[in-house]
């Protein structure tokens, strides 16, 4: 209910009783009806008058309940502060802690960098000879993988002569056919020694290659895992004439698949049986160098291992200090997380302060009254009653029913 409402039902009141005095005294019915009229219009009136009461007491809720989440969201910002006061705090002790460290670590270090010089050379050498027994395993490996190699059809018969496939000059070949001839098959691709790196990819042509044993088309990959071999003259050539596209004459490199021997003769298969050697598995002298290394590497540990564990005793006293001292520092960074957290109140209070100022320059009565009620209690301003006074006198005039009942308790005492 508004305030101009308010005036104008308390005026109609007034009216209304004046008029109930005025009769005569043989009107005596009709004065008595008006009377319970006006008390009806009385009672109306309380009804309005609680109606805006309870409009204020919303309306200073919801007032509450924003100032309430400016001081929640204030007292995060005050702990995320603390937080960066103590990790600093924190950090303080911690980098005097290190300073104390140093010292003891460079006089550690200088103890230590003979010892540590001395392992660095077994280090190196025990990693060049871990490589040079890498390098021996391998060339071991790849001799042995070469001489487990068995190429397709073993024996072959080359210008009249049985020879076996493993010898020189034969050549493992891969790649995809382009063209199946009469007399062999074009492809490109690679050749080269069983298991060494081949030569290029590039043409080529494999004469005499048993297409009948092994049937091929055009585009057929010929891989690795099939170890077809072939013999390999370097001045042996092919010139063939490419018949899909411009029917120019082409050479290329040329090798010799031979032809196939089931049978070869019992003292060539002797001969190459008394070729194949037993490889070792390790070298013996590089084993033991390695175990040499290794124990005058472990004597050193062992001495470097009593150094370290003198600093870290004296480490552990300095630790220990530094980590009382931390433990100590949560009462003293609470009273200051206390204090500032007492001084953005007051700064929430002051701007509480200023708000309500504001309202009763406005001639608010709500701003009036709070203005007065604070120079009464001391709150956010300085305890003043005379001021008190004059802003409740203010806030009841411009009709704020709690500043008159303020107002006379005031005067009371």
């Amino acid at each position: 209910m508004k305030p101009a409402n308010l005036i104008l039902l308390a005026a109609i009141v007034a009216l209304a009783g004046w008029r109930a005095d005025a009769l005569p005294a043989g009107r005596t019915a009709a004065a008595q009806q008006a009377a319970v009229a006006g008390q009806q219009r009385a009672a109306l009136y309380q009804q309005y008058q609680a109606e805006f009461a309870q409009e204020q007491q919303a309306a200073f809720a919801q007032y509450n309940a924003q100032q309430a989440a400016q001081a929640s969201e204030k007292n995060a910002q005050l702990q995320a502060e603390a937080r960066a006061v103590w990790d600093a705090a924190i950090k303080k002790l911690t980098d005097k802690r290190d300073a104390d460290i140093a010292p003891l670590r460079i006089e550690e270090e200088t103890n230590l960098d003979d010892l540590k010089s001395q392992e660095l050379i077994l280090k190196q050498k025990a990693t060049e000879l871990e490589s040079q027994r890498s390098q021996s395993d391998k060339i071991i490996e790849h001799q042995r993988a070469k001489q487990s190699f068995m190429p397709k059809d073993l024996w072959r018969m080359l210008d009249g002569k049985v020879c076996n496939a493993k010898d020189t000059s034969w050549f493992q070949f891969t790649g995809t056919v382009l063209e199946v001839k009469p007399n062999g098959i074009l492809i490109h691709g690679d050749f080269g020694e069983p298991l060494e790196t081949p030569l290029s990819d590039r043409d080529y042509f494999v004469e005499n290659f048993p297409s009948q044993i092994y049937p091929m088309a055009d585009n057929d990959v010929i891989t690795y895992p099939m170890n077809f071999v072939a013999h390999y003259d370097p001045q042996s050539l092919f010139k063939y004439t490419n018949q899909t596209i411009d029917l120019t004459v082409h050479t290329v490199r040329k090798l010799d698949y031979g032809h196939i021997v089931d049978s070869p003769p019992p003292e060539l298969v002797k001969e190459w049986q008394s070729k194949i050697v037993v490889i070792p598995d390790t070298n013996p002298k590089l084993t033991q160098e390695l175990d040499d290394n290794q124990r005058k590497q472990d004597q050193i540990e062992n001495q470097l291992a009593e150094i370290q564990n003198e600093f870290e005793r004296k480490k552990e006293i300095i630790n220990a200090e530094c980590d009382a001292k931390i433990k100590d520092l949560p009462n003293v960074f609470a009273m200051q997380l206390k204090e500032k957290q007492e001084a953005e109140k007051q700064a929430i209070t002051a701007k509480a302060v200023a708000f309500n100022q504001s309202q009763a320059d406005k001639g608010d009565a709500f701003g009036l009254q709070r203005m007065g009620e604070r120079y009464r209690d001391g709150d956010g301003v300085p305890k003043d009653l005379q001021k008190a006074k004059d802003y409740l006198v203010k806030a009841a005039a411009a009709g704020s029913s709690e500043a008159t009942n303020e107002l006379a308790q005031l005067n009371s005492n």
